[in-house]
């Protein structure tokens, strides 16, 4: 990959990865996910709506399956592919600096998250608009103070936010009434099994703005940047 194209997924903050699994292994996987399903009677155990963390969705089966642990899902995770890719985004982070390393790139924690499936014909939105743990309480930690130190003190032009220094140093666990994620999670992935329709599927990405803009929104008289 050249250096510019490492340049634009730093500007943009996301990515397409095509060809990451065999077409055939991910279709394999996707058998036997709905195999997984049926075997374990998903349809008879599954309580609607109300029994996963996404109570808006209506249906009979959810288009968000709150199931984790599945071998499809398992080997996915514990792939050698999904390893690559995993090392390839952290390393696109300034993880080392005056001797200090804070994290290794090449080691992940597995994130154990649910399967989504949408019957052909489905308009629900799925998610609705949401902050994951952490969107907010870090703000008032100590080590993201210094994270945004130059976004904070008006010098937005010496800001990086490949820069992972003490993003790694929070302690969520001091924080009263929220929910807890002690981990450094960064540039959230979507594995497709199948395939789909050009500007269709579950995820979408818009229009690069170009230039520093931010889909054309910036406060009037300063530059924002970030991500």
């Amino acid at each position: 990959m050249s250096d510019e194209q490492r340049a634009a997924i730093k500007r943009r903050g996301c990515a397409v990865i095509k060809g990451h699994f065999p077409r055939e292994q991910a279709l394999a996987w996707d058998t036997a996910m709905l195999e997984y399903l049926d075997r374990n009677h998903f349809d008879d155990v599954y309580k609607g709506p109300g029994d996963s963390f996404f109570g808006s969705l209506e249906a009979s089966r959810p288009e968000i399956y709150p199931i984790y642990w599945s071998p499809s899902q398992m080997q996915a995770r514990q792939s050698d592919e999904m390893a690559a890719v995993q090392s390839f985004l952290n390393r696109l982070w300034r993880f080392e600096q005056n001797g200090k390393r804070w994290f290794d790139p090449d080691v992940s924690v597995i994130y154990p998250d649910r399967i989504r499936r949408r019957p052909p014909g489905t308009t629900s939105k799925g998610l609705g608009a949401h902050t994951d743990s952490g969107a907010l309480e870090r703000w008032l930690l100590p080590a993201y103070q210094q994270v945004f130190a130059n976004v904070f003190n008006g010098n937005i032009d010496a800001y990086d936010p490949w820069d992972a220094a003490h993003r790694t140093e929070v302690e969520e666990y001091t924080v009263d009434n929220t929910t807890k994620c002690s981990v450094f999670r960064h540039l959230p992935g979507l594995d497709r099994a199948v395939g789909h329709d050009p500007g269709s599927g579950a995820a979408a990405r818009g229009a690069d703005p170009g230039g520093d803009g931010l889909c054309a929104a910036a406060p009037p008289a300063r530059r924002c940047a970030g991500r």
